[in-house]
């Protein structure tokens, strides 16, 4: 028995891998793909700011208050 070949498919899976690669390397992914990134940058910046606001201002409210005289 002789084994059939496709060439067809073959095209077809190498227009669709050439497809994947223009979609892949888009300027529109690419930009989106870094403001993921630095999106949850900043969202950690953000979180450690205000850790830092709250517990500073905690600590402020510790301190013994100045005796008015």
């Amino acid at each position: 028995m002789q084994k059939i070949k496709l060439p067809i498919t073959d095209n077809i899976a190498t227009e669709q891998v050439n497809e994947f690669r223009k979609f892949i390397t888009s300027p529109a992914i690419i930009q989106l793909s870094i403001g993921v990134i630095v999106g949850g940058s900043l969202t950690d910046l953000i979180k450690s700011v205000i850790s830092f606001a709250s517990n500073f201002f905690y600590y402020l409210s510790l301190l013994p208050r100045p005796k008015s005289t």
